[in-house]
């Protein structure tokens, strides 16, 4: 199965699956995003998804993490 967790954090860290589409690409991939503590700790494919069937490219595997740069929480804090 296609899922990348953080470091440090195991499926059973996982407190929730939330379902989503990538929007890295047009294509819209469907995944699961891996909630832990109110963050985004990893992805996994959504098996029966009819768009990707399934299958997480890198940028679904990998392009979460950008999420916890520090310039990113700057962004969102400044938005709110």
């Amino acid at each position: 199965m296609d899922t990348y967790l953080a470091a440090g954090v195991a499926e059973d860290d996982v407190e929730d699956w939330v379902p989503a589409a990538s929007v890295l690409h047009s294509n819209g991939d469907g995944l699961d995003i891996a909630v832990r503590r109110g963050r985004m700790v990893g992805v996994r494919r959504r098996e029966h998804d009819r768009v990707n069937r399934g299958r997480l490219d890198p940028k679904d595997l990998f392009g979460w993490q950008a999420n916890h740069h520090p310039g990113a929480a700057r962004l969102a804090d400044s938005q709110i």
